[in-house]
């Protein structure tokens, strides 16, 4: 099949983000010097995607002025939702512009390659089903996903997986929702299903990232950052990559490091921010706003103009 349309839900208010979130919508937070929700649709557009679907809430001009600075082909469409409708809501104001083909959704603060061979393949191979989840060996606290022999997902809150937030989903699955009344996808969608055997899953090796929380997002960020270095992944345009005292220092354009600054590990300094002599900063990202002095060592945080979140 041809890519799909594609959801991103960007919608949500950010609650473990704050005092950050605040300020920025998550999928608009600066991240390596980018909103986060360019690198989203970078990997959309890279998969074949033309056109994405994307609900508005908390700060939505925020939102929308981040994606009109990136540049690409992709059509976006926005639906503006005066309350939180949840995971699974927003999808009958959404019904007529994703027509009858089976669409793809993914969340607004995780970044992976979606993999959407692996998805389509097996929806087309299972004409019973009405979604394919993309899933991952289960770590940490996330819920955990029973997948049984056949590639059917027979239970939620147990299981070697977990959901990664990426799935594609036939236009049906969301036939029973009432338009405006908020809905989450497992419990009121998903859940009621699994008798049914219409929900199935796809494990997803790539790398897979949660930004949602200050732990996730710096894990992120540091790890990206050590694969510009080694090449992996390209430096964002205009962007500089150096290295300090043996460590990745990626710098805006419009930031400084000066050469008296001690750099104790991985380090990006978002838009602005200048770190000044006797300064010492290291597995941190310093967001627009954060003013670094020799009296206060930033390492292990997120820290802009006004505080820090320790990543810990």
């Amino acid at each position: 099949m041809t890519a799909p349309r594609a959801v991103v839900l960007t919608a949500g208010l950010g609650t473990r983000m704050r005092p950050f979130s605040l300020r920025w919508p998550k999928p608009a937070f600066p991240f390596l010097n980018r909103p986060l929700l360019h690198w989203i649709l970078d990997g959309l557009e890279a998969a074949g995607v033309r056109e994405v679907s994307l609900n508005l809430h908390h700060r939505p001009s925020a939102l929308v002025r981040a994606a009109a600075s990136r540049k690409g082909p992709l059509r976006l469409r926005w639906f503006f939702e005066p309350s939180i409708l949840g995971t699974a809501g927003p999808f009958p104001i959404m019904a007529a512009e994703l027509g009858r083909e089976p669409f793809l959704v993914l969340n607004g603060d995780t970044l992976a390659p979606p993999p959407i061979e692996a998805l389509s393949a097996d929806l087309a191979a299972h004409p019973e089903a009405l979604c394919v989840m993309a899933l991952r060996p289960r770590s940490g606290s996330y819920t955990a996903v029973d997948l049984d022999e056949e590639g059917r997902i027979s239970h939620f809150g147990r299981g070697e997986h977990q959901f990664t937030g990426i799935y594609l989903a036939r236009p049906d699955l969301f036939r029973h929702l009432t338009p405006g009344r908020p809905a989450e996808l497992v419990a009121h969608v998903l859940g009621p299903l699994l008798c049914e055997g219409a929900i199935r899953g796809v494990t997803s090796p790539g790398p897979w990232f949660d930004l949602g929380d200050p732990v996730n997002y710096l894990e992120a960020a540091l790890g990206l950052l050590g694969a510009m270095a080694s090449g992996e992944i390209p430096i964002p345009a205009g962007s500089r990559l150096e290295v300090r005292d043996g460590f990745p220092l990626l710098l805006h354009p419009t930031a400084w490091a000066s050469r008296r600054a001690e750099v104790t590990g991985p380090l990006a300094l978002e838009e602005g921010v200048l770190l000044g002599p006797r300064s010492r900063a290291g597995g941190s990202v310093l967001l627009p706003g954060a003013r670094p002095t020799p009296h206060q060592p930033l390492e292990g945080v997120l820290a802009w103009r006004g505080g820090s979140l320790r990543a810990s």
